[in-house]
Order: C-alpha cells, then sequence, then structure tokens
C-alpha cells in the first residue's frame, strides 16, 4: 500500500494525502495542476515534506529527516516521451536495468517479459528500426526488468496516433493482471484510463479535487470540466463473448444482453473490458422496441432523474443489474413518456467507445 502524505517544495505547492489502492489509479486533471510533480515527488525526484510509505518501507519522514535516495526506491517510471537508448540494439536496452540496478534476484524473468510484449522479432534489431507502438512497448518491458514494486507511468501513450495506442494499449491492461503491480498512471485521455484503471483521483491546482472508482467519478456531472469529457458518460463493465469478420462486429456480454461494437481483434474470447457510454447516446423507450437498427439494449429501472431547471434536457439514471447508465432525454420525452422514479424502462444505446 502506497501512503502519500507531501507537499512540493518551491513555487508551485502540490499538496496530497492519500493511501492509493494496490492496484492502477488514474492520476487525471487539467494541465498545471500537479499530477507529473506528484509523481516525481513519489520518486523523490523533487524536494517534498512529509512522508512518503510503500508497503513495511519508509521512503521520506521530513520529522525524522529520512530520505531514501532516488535510486533505492523500487520504482519503475516512465517519463513522457521516455526514449530508449539509440547506441543499444533492443536486446541490450531491455538489459541494461539488468546489468546496472541495484535491485537484484527479482522474479520478473527476460524471457518472459520479452514473450509477454511480444518483442522476439525485434531483439538484433536497432532503435530506429522499431515503430513507436513497438518504442513503447520496449519502454515498458526495459522498465519491468528493473524489477519495480511500483510503477509510475506519466502519460506513456503521449504521441502515439489511435492505432500505435490500440497496440500498446492491451499491454498496459496486462500488467496489473500477470504482474501485480500497483501502478499510478497518468493520462489526459479518457478512453485510455476507462480501460486500465479502476481507480481515480482527480487534481486540481495542485490539490486532490475527488477521487475513488473511475465509474462514479465519469458519471459526476461537477466533475465534467475537470476530467475533460464535456457531458455525463457512464461506464459498462463486460467480457468480449467473440468477433464476427462477416460483419466486423465483436460481440460482448452486457448483464443478460449481447451487444456488439465495432471488430476489435487484440481482445480474445473471454476478456474483461470496459464501455463508456455518453449519456446523450442512449434513449429511453417504456416497451422493447422491434425492428430497430439500434442493437445494444437493455432493461432496467429508474433510480433519479437529475433536472436542474436549465435548458430542454434531463439526466436519467438507470440500474440495470450491476450497470448503471446515464440517459440524457429531453424535458419534453420525459413529460410525453411520463417517466418517473422507479418506473421500468428499456435503454437503446446508439454508440459506445470501447474502453
Amino acid at each position: 500500500m502506497l501512503n502519500v502524505r507531501i507537499e512540493s517544495l518551491g513555487g508551485f505547492k502540490v499538496t496530497v494525502d492519500h493511501e492509493f489502492p494496490k492496484s492502477i489509479t488514474a492520476v487525471f486533471g487539467p494541465s498545471g495542476s500537479g499530477k507529473s510533480t506528484m509523481l516525481r515527488s513519489i520518486a523523490g525526484l523533487v524536494p517534498t515534506s512529509g512522508s512518503i510509505s510503500f508497503d513495511e518501507d519508509e521512503w521520506l519522514n521530513s520529522e525524522l529527516n529520512k530520505f531514501t535516495k532516488p535510486h533505492q526506491r523500487p520504482i519503475g517510471y516512465v517519463r513522457q516521451n521516455a526514449q530508449l537508448f539509440p547506441h543499444l540494439s533492443v536486446r541490450d536496452n531491455l538489459m541494461y536495468p539488468i546489468k546496472h540496478s541495484i535491485r537484484r534476484g527479482g522474479s520478473i524473468e527476460f524471457d518472459e517479459v520479452v514473450e509477454d510484449f511480444d518483442l522476439t522479432g525485434l531483439l538484433s534489431r536497432w532503435t530506429n528500426q522499431v515503430s513507436g507502438g513497438e518504442t513503447q512497448r520496449i519502454i515498458l518491458a526495459r522498465m519491468l526488468l528493473s524489477q519495480p514494486k511500483l510503477l509510475l507511468l506519466d502519460e506513456p501513450l503521449t504521441g502515439l496516433d489511435i492505432q500505435r495506442k490500440a497496440e500498446v494499449l492491451p499491454f498496459l491492461e496486462s500488467l496489473q493482471a500477470k504482474y501485480n503491480i500497483p501502478t499510478l498512471y497518468v493520462s489526459h485521455a479518457v478512453d485510455e484510463i476507462t480501460a486500465l484503471c479502476p481507480h481515480t483521483i482527480v487534481l486540481d491546482d495542485g490539490k486532490i479535487h475527488a477521487a475513488g472508482e473511475t465509474s462514479n467519478l465519469l458519471e459526476r456531472r461537477d466533475l465534467t470540466e475537470l476530467l475533460g469529457t464535456g457531458e455525463p458518460s457512464s461506464i459498462i463493465h463486460t467480457k468480449v463473448i467473440g468477433h464476427d469478420a462477416r460483419y466486423q462486429l465483436t460481440t460482448l456480454k452486457v448483464e443478460d444482453r449481447i451487444w456488439s461494437v465495432p471488430i476489435h481483434l487484440t481482445l480474445p474470447a473471454g476478456e474483461p473490458t470496459t464501455l463508456r457510454v455518453r449519456a446523450r447516446d442512449v434513449s429511453l423507450a417504456k416497451v422493447e422496441p422491434e425492428a430497430i437498427s439500434v442493437r445494444n439494449l437493455l432493461r432496467g429501472k429508474v433510480v433519479a432523474i437529475e433536472d436542474n431547471n436549465a435548458g430542454s434536457s434531463v439526466i436519467c439514471v438507470i440500474q440495470a443489474g450491476h450497470t448503471r447508465l446515464q440517459a440524457q432525454i429531453t424535458r419534453a420525452s420525459l413529460d410525453e413518456l411520463q417517466i418517473n422514479e422507479g418506473d421500468e424502462v428499456y435503454t437503446l444505446v446508439k454508440s459506445v467507445t470501447l474502453g
């Protein structure tokens, strides 16, 4: 468990008092909110007062004048725009932490990491012979081979296009499942944190503005500006059933229904994943519709109607089994359908974002 009670020293103050869970926590917030400074403080790279402890080890206690040097903290740290050593081959880049790290005898093996990150065919290449997505996989693999107990990832997918991001995301998803290393993940991209991070903290002006389960925070309308989502959305936990090559669809199980999204071959059958659904992409019906083009439906109960009496729309919150959805509909539709809290309705989801 990582416990951080710190105040960074310098012109811009970052003040954090938080206990991070043993999973992947997103560190989210607008530019200049203190995300990178917080990670650098935890890594021991900027002057900081307070205390930092990880499991049984105390890395910082300013009252006792205790400070563990950065290289002695078992941290794997990937900075923004991290690079490979250009004068070394891919193999030698991966071997670098094994030869030079003070952390010896860890359980993470070279051959295993190479296989997990699909790097076998790249080992003999020079760094200028690999793509951006391959470079990022090599950087992540090299970090793992330093035998870390905590990962600090500062926007590791910055600069990658959508296709390259899609190549790397499955490898990031496997970090927690395979290696079970607590991780702080800085990102501006909602699709990244919904795919990777069950927990999120939101920083603003150097302080934690909100913290909790990612799905709950993304539903909060008061956080839309800080999160950069611009609108309320819901996170749905699902499992991949398979892929339909004929129609170029990936099918998923959502509660007792089969949903489909544009094909996503990097996700194998049986793999758990998440969907993000914008409230404006959800319509409601009192009876189950027939012969319509919308394929993704759920039946649930209206548990809340959020109406701030401003504008033409309201937000209906629907609970369908373990799934919670928000639907943005017009106030006119609410009245015409006579939808009230406690009513059973059908949600029709017109568009979803995988991850």
